[in-house]
Parts: structure tokens; C-alpha cells; sequence
């Protein structure tokens, strides 16, 4: 769970994994391509090479702008991305061609780690003409009822409901198993079962779980072991590098 950076910081959370930086820039040196970087938009869903088409970007010179790239070609792209980890290659059972998809969470890692470096303390001023533009926001999930709100991560927005039917063995996991009611599969540092949300008469509760390898935190502080705390409105909880919010109705 981050928290927040003060003057002289050298990371904005000591608990949290330190930058490899050398791992980090081989990551960067290996998406250093457009083609890579816009295969990664195509295979988000899997996909079989012989489905791809990317047309060549002028500067890179791999080809004629006006022509796909050579199925060859996007395949030794492709095997780059496998090699670094930023892709699954999937080998069907009945000996098919190889499928590929983007691995989220290797692609989670290396945005957090540039996270880490952006929020070190870089002195004061500021460039008053640097005000730049942003897209509008995606709408959050229309959601009703209590709920944990992912603030920060993929799909911000998304909403977790505490609801009868969502709840699973007496309350709500918060892992990165696909079982868990609230799954943040794409977080690395989210332990398969982090934490749990249990109802009470006045509410909801949170507790970290002891297969928990990075702790459950509450408004930025570590939630002791074997410590239930009843979550009021807004509260903040950090699990991995992720950040829920809760909303009571």
C-alpha cells in the first residue's frame, strides 16, 4: 500500500518491493518498438499470429507503410514480447497453432515501477505553461448498494458489490484467485487470498488474511495481524499495489 511522499522520500513507500532498475530498463528497451507496443493492444484478447495485421510505422523501417508486416516478422516481434514476459504463449491441446495474450500482470509491474520513480521528491517549481490535456474519464460501474470501489489499478471504476450474491463462505475474499469475489488477478503483489470482508449488524469488517505476503492496509496504515477493522465510509484499503475504496450504499 503506498503511501504518500514527503521531502526527502527516496521511495514513496519503503515497504513496497524496491525498482529493479536494471530489469526495468531491459522491460523498456524491449517495448522501445511501435510495433510491439501496438501488438499488445491486438492481444488482449488470444490471438494466432496468422490473425495479426500491423502495418509498418514509417520511422521504424521494417517495411513499406502501405503494406502489413510479414507474418515472419510480426512472429520474431511477438517471440521479443514472450521472451520478456509481457506475453503468454498458450499451446493447444490438440496441437494447433500457438495462441498469445498479454500478460497483465508483468504489463501492471512495470507501470508501478514507473509509478514509484515519478512520485520520487524532485525539489520545487513547477513550469506554469506545462498544463497539458487529458481525456475525458471513463464512467465508473453504475452500481448501487455497498460496495468497494477500485480506485486505483486497472479498470478504476469497477465497483465490487457486498451483496448476498457475491458473498462466499461467510464474507468477501480480496485476492488475486479468479474465485475471489473481488479478484485483482492483474496485480502482482496481491497474494491469491490478501484479504476479508465480513459483514456485522453495523456494517462490514476487514481482516488480513495469513497467506497474505504484503499486508492489508487501511487508510495507510498496516493492518495488525489477527485484527478485524470495521470499514467506515471512504475508507481507503491497499492491498498489493491497489487501492479499493469503500462505499457504503
Amino acid at each position: 500500500m503506498r503511501a504518500g511522499t514527503h521531502r526527502g522520500d527516496v521511495r514513496s513507500d519503503p515497504s513496497q518491493p524496491p525498482v529493479n532498475y536494471v530489469a526495468l530498463a531491459e522491460f523498456l528497451e524491449a517495448l522501445a518498438y511501435p510495433v510491439r507496443l501496438e501488438l499488445l493492444t491486438h492481444l488482449r484478447m488470444p490471438q494466432e499470429v496468422s490473425e495479426l495485421e500491423i502495418t509498418p510505422h514509417k520511422q521504424t523501417g521494417e517495411g513499406s507503410p502501405d503494406r502489413p508486416l510479414a507474418r515472419q516478422t510480426i512472429q520474431q516481434h511477438v517471440d521479443k514480447l514472450v521472451a520478456c514476459g509481457f506475453v503468454r504463449e498458450e499451446q493447444p491441446e490438440d496441437a494447433g497453432a500457438r495462441r498469445y495474450q498479454v500478460n497483465a500482470s508483468k504489463l501492471y509491474a512495470v507501470v508501478e515501477d514507473l509509478r514509484e520513480l515519478s512520485t520520487m521528491y524532485a525539489g520545487d517549481g513547477v513550469d506554469p505553461e506545462a498544463t497539458g490535456t487529458v481525456d475525458p474519464m471513463a464512467s465508473p460501474d453504475e452500481a448501487e448498494g455497498p460496495r468497494l470501489v477500485l480506485t486505483h489499478g486497472v479498470y478504476e471504476g469497477k465497483a465490487f458489490p457486498l451483496t448476498e450474491a457475491s458473498r462466499q463462505e461467510g464474507g468477501w475474499a480480496i485476492g488475486r484467485s479468479e474465485d475471489a469475489p473481488i479478484c485483482l488477478d492483474y496485480d502482482p503483489y496481491v497474494s491469491t487470498q490478501n484479504s476479508f470482508v465480513q459483514p456485522r449488524e453495523d456494517g462490514f469488517a476487514i481482516r488480513d488474511l495469513p497467506q497474505s505476503k504484503n499486508g492489508t492496509w487501511i487508510n495507510w496504515q498496516r493492518l495488525p495481524e489477527d485484527e478485524k477493522r470495521v470499514l467506515q465510509p471512504g475508507d481507503a484499503i491497499g492491498v498489493g499495489r491497489s487501492l479499493l475504496t469503500f462505499v457504503p450504499e
